[in-house]
């Protein structure tokens, strides 16, 4: 990674990240509807889908999470799969990205987990049973780093290309409606002479 921006420096995911693992609560625990003193266990289907959510009893022996945190899916189809807003406990196939929020700005954390950088070595990983990562796989993944300020003008810039691009796909939906009323007025003018 020769070549790097002034002030950007070539690092490795250990010296700058690090990740807890959820816990798996018995299926007896589970509550189907919210209780006073239970939280919320968040699968990886729920960062979808609310319509299947679970509660257990709350204690300070689950990984908790942050609406704000980078959850990680740890293992099967979803390695790799970048998920968040979402707060409560959760369960084993989700990995919580630790950092120092100080030197990594959050926002461009996500966004390096869902570069190449982050899922190319994900995807060489591949263990007997099912796909799946721990902590000595992700050890040595280099990538190049920006300063704190420089990682925050890439996440900004990021997201207003994102938004930009929701906005176009909505708009583009509405075209085949546009287009069909446009026909119709068409037809309605030539038989109306």
């Amino acid at each position: 990674m020769s070549g790097l921006p002034h002030g950007w420096k070539v690092a490795k995911f250990a010296d700058n990240f690090d990740f807890k693992g959820g816990s798996q609560p018995p299926k007896s625990q589970f509550s189907s509807e919210p209780r006073a003193g239970y939280v919320r266990l968040l699968q990886i289907r729920d960062f979808e889908d609310d319509s299947k959510a679970v509660y257990i009893k709350d204690h300070k022996k689950w990984p908790k999470c942050s609406d704000d945190d980078v959850m990680i899916g740890r293992y099967g189809a979803s390695v790799g799969k970048i998920l968040g807003g979402k707060s409560g406990a959760y369960n084993v196939a989700l990995v919580r990205l630790i950092f120092d929020s100080k030197e990594i700005d959050p926002t461009w954390a996500r966004y390096f987990c869902k570069s190449g950088h982050f899922q190319e070595p994900l995807k060489q990983i591949s263990r007997s049973a099912q796909n799946g990562f721990n902590k000595e796989d992700l050890a040595e993944i280099e990538f190049p780093l920006p300063p704190p300020t420089e990682q925050y003008n890439i996440a900004t810039r990021l997201d207003s290309l994102f938004h930009h691009s929701k906005s176009a796909r909505e708009e583009l939906v509405r075209i085949p409606n546009l287009v069909k009323r446009y026909k119709q007025a068409i037809l309605t003018a030539a038989f109306r002479g």
